[in-house]
């Protein structure tokens, strides 16, 4: 069922999903649902595909893809979805104390 609200760009019913417990990194079609969305043919459906990748970030997905979506040659992925991703990279970094 997440895989389908994932094709589907429903967050509503992604987010029930994942409150019903549903693994945000279970394989839909061989890919993880955030390379998946980062992999996503289209350049609509902006507000969408950012709920469902916070979404699937605040669950506990990987960050994953980093370089793919940071080329200006793949779509609108640099500018709706890199920002998300990296908000997240830098929020699981293990802080490091100066000695």
């Amino acid at each position: 069922m997440l895989c389908n609200a994932l094709r589907a760009l429903n967050p509503d019913s992604l987010a029930a999903e994942l409150e019903r417990g549903a693994d945000p990194s279970a394989h839909c079609d061989d890919d993880t649902p955030v390379h998946g969305l980062l992999f996503m043919a289209t350049a609509d459906n902006v507000e969408e595909r950012q709920r469902i990748l916070r979404l699937l970030l605040q669950h506990g997905a990987a960050v994953e893809s980093l370089d793919f979506c940071a080329s200006p040659d793949n779509g609108d992925c640099n500018k709706v979805l890199l920002p998300i991703l990296q908000e997240f990279e830098s929020q699981r970094q293990p802080t490091r104390k100066s000695i």
